[in-house]
């Protein structure tokens, strides 16, 4: 750990006066923002590899584990040496960090744990119920709130209807929506906005 810390000090610290010069004073939203501007700094490696080595630092020089959650996990597989990636911190012995994967895909998820695959013999795989309409609703409305944006409880139905449910077509409605209602008079979403949103998001390529 020692020796670990040594080769990373410099690093640490030009990343941390970074940090306080952008103006983030909280641990928690510091570690957020880095992780956030070294993903999207480049394709994901080297980027991602950075990511969970400050993860690691932190968790070290904290005595805690760091508990990472990896939201429609599948998506590695579309960037080189993002599976490879994980599995080798995963696999790490002495690894601080705990990962979470989860994916709404279910077919794209399990590709990722068929034989010869980095992430194949990897953790324990849990199933979750669907979200129910009723959570929807009131998670949705709570979140357009939130942005600012009116909208109708009947367009919300009409929205999780269009999705069946499935969270990322959730999401690529929803977003279309957000976007279009702020631009809109009284930032509201009327029926036209939200249908057009639903057809928009039905050509969209991660749809199926």
């Amino acid at each position: 750990m020692k020796r670990f810390v040594g080769r990373h000090a410099g690093d640490a610290n030009r990343l941390g006066k970074t940090l306080a010069d952008l103006g983030f004073s909280d641990e928690g939203d510091a570690l957020a923002a880095v992780s956030s501007l070294l993903a999207g700094a480049d394709d994901g490696a080297p980027g991602l590899g950075r990511v969970l080595e400050a993860l690691s630092l932190h968790a070290h020089a904290t005595g805690e584990r760091s508990v990472t959650l990896i939201d429609e996990v599948h998506l590695l597989a579309d960037i080189e040496g993002c599976e490879r990636e994980v599995a080798r911190w995963a696999r790490e012995p002495d690894s601080p960090i705990v990962f979470v994967f989860a994916g709404s895909e279910e077919s794209a998820v399990r590709a990722l744990r068929e034989s010869g695959r980095p992430l194949a013999a990897i953790g324990e795989e849990l199933a979750l119920p669907d979200i129910s309409t009723e959570d929807w609703l009131h998670g949705l409305r709570r979140r357009f709130r939130e942005a600012g944006v009116t909208i109708d409880g009947a367009h919300l139905l009409s929205i999780v209807e269009a999705s069946d449910g499935h969270p990322r077509r959730t999401m690529l409605i929803c977003a279309r929506v957000n976007s279009a209602a702020s631009a809109a008079p009284g930032r509201e979403a009327t029926k036209a906005l939200v249908e057009l949103a639903i057809r928009d998001a039905r050509g969209d390529r991660s749809w199926t």
